[in-house]
């Protein structure tokens, strides 16, 4: 899509200089249209996937899902492992009633977070696990208040505090073998 590409360009740049941070479109990747009807339904963006450089040497280049108003308003979702505050299609996500967002709406959003690279399994309900290799690292919860709700949380504060636990015996074991 060559019209989506200009606005892409347009707005992030790629200036040639690495910039940690800075989010540059690569134009010479290919633009993926994602079919999302129920998300397009409600929210009135149009879905699609390209590759964005972060200016970090590692994540380099990556999947980030773009959601275009027909007034050419642009938001991104990256990868939860890479950043959140990037992710300003959240908002208009959040914007859903609740009363529309059923299953298949909730599978749609699920599909985007997986276009970006995130490994997700489903836990039961609206509940699903985000993984880092084979570690669980996030879990994501689709809350049905007035409006859809989307948090993204750590698995369990009882998994920190052990490691947490297990550091502090490490550390008193090390000193006490030091005096």
């Amino acid at each position: 899509m060559t019209g989506l590409a200009s606005i892409l360009s347009e707005k992030f740049p790629w200036t040639g200089e690495r910039i940690e941070g800075q989010l540059a479109f690569q134009k010479k990747f290919e633009i993926v249209k994602l079919d999302c009807p129920e998300l397009q339904k409600f929210t009135g963006l149009a879905f699609y996937k390209a590759k964005f450089s972060t200016g970090y040497r590692k994540f380099s280049i990556i999947d980030i899902v773009i959601g275009v108003t027909e007034i050419e308003e642009v938001y991104l979702l990256i990868n939860p492992l890479f950043a959140d505050s990037y992710s300003t299609l959240l908002k208009p996500l959040e914007e859903i009633k609740s009363s529309d967002a059923g299953p298949s709406l909730i599978s749609e959003i699920v599909f985007l977070f997986k276009e970006t690279g995130a490994v997700i399994s489903k836990i039961d309900g609206n509940r699903y696990q985000l993984w880092f290799g084979n570690e669980k690292w996030r879990v994501m919860i689709f809350a049905l208040k007035e409006n859809l709700v989307l948090r993204i949380v750590p698995n369990s504060s009882m998994g920190v505090l052990f490691r947490i636990q297990n550091w502090i015996r490490d550390w008193v074991f090390y000193i006490k073998d030091a005096l």
